[in-house]
C-alpha cells in the first residue's frame, strides 16, 4: 500500500485560533519597544538639559559694628568686587541666572556688584531656613546656575541638601573665602568642588 504526503495547506476551521496569540504577541512586542523607545528619548531628554549648579558661598567680610546687621568692611568690599569679577564675566551655559541672599545687610552687600553685573535682582531668602532654601533653589532654577549667599551657621546644612547628603563642610565662623561649587546632574550623584577667591 503505498501513502501519498500531501502538502501543507492553510489551516481552516478549529486550528486557525492558534494564529492568534501570536499577532497578539507582535502587538505587545511593539507596544515594549515603543516603551522602552520613549523612555531612551525621556533620558536623553533628561541628560541633555543638564542639571543645576548651585554656587555657595558664605557673605564676605563684615563690620563689627553695628552688631545687629553690619555692613560690609573694607576687605569684604573688595571681595565682593572679586566675586563679581570671577563670576560676572561668565557666559552662556555657565552664567548665573539667579542670586539668593539672606534677608541681612552683609548678604545683600556682597550680592551688590554681582548682581550689577549679570543684571539680576537678588531674591531674599529666610537665613536660618537652610532646608527650604535649597529646596526653593532646586525648584526656582531646576536646569541653570545659581548663586547662594549665606552665612557660616547655614552653609554646612545647605551644602549637604543641596548634595544629597554626599559631601559636608565645616562651619567656620573664620572663613569668608570658600566657594562651594555643587553640580547635581540629572542623572547620577552630586558633585562639590571647593574653590577660593
Amino acid at each position: 500500500m503505498r501513502t501519498t504526503v500531501k502538502a501543507p495547506g492553510v489551516a481552516r476551521g478549529p486550528k486557525r485560533a492558534f494564529l492568534a496569540p501570536v499577532w497578539l504577541l507582535a502587538i505587545l512586542a511593539l507596544l515594549a519597544v515603543f516603551a522602552v523607545g520613549s523612555a531612551l528619548l525621556a533620558l536623553w531628554d533628561a541628560t541633555a538639559r543638564g542639571g543645576a549648579t548651585v554656587i555657595v558661598l558664605r557673605h564676605a567680610e563684615k563690620s563689627a559694628e553695628p552688631v545687629s546687621d553690619p555692613p560690609l568692611s573694607v576687605e569684604g568690599i573688595a571681595r565682593a568686587a572679586r566675586l563679581a569679577n570671577l563670576l560676572g564675566g561668565a557666559q552662556a551655559q555657565g552664567r548665573p541666572a539667579a542670586i539668593f541672599i539672606s534677608d541681612t545687610r552683609r548678604s545683600a552687600e556682597t550680592a551688590a556688584p554681582l548682581a550689577a553685573r549679570l543684571g539680576l535682582a537678588p531674591q531674599v531668602i529666610a537665613k536660618g531656613e537652610p532646608v527650604a532654601t535649597a529646596r526653593r533653589v532646586l525648584a526656582d532654577q531646576p536646569h541653570g546656575t545659581s548663586v547662594v549667599i549665606g552665612h557660616a551657621n547655614t552653609l554646612p546644612l545647605l551644602v549637604s541638601e543641596l548634595t544629597r547628603g554626599r559631601f559636608t563642610v565645616p562651619a567656620d565662623e573664620s572663613t569668608y573665602d570658600a566657594i562651594y561649587v555643587i553640580n547635581r546632574p540629572a542623572i547620577g550623584p552630586a558633585s562639590l568642588v571647593v574653590l577660593r577667591y
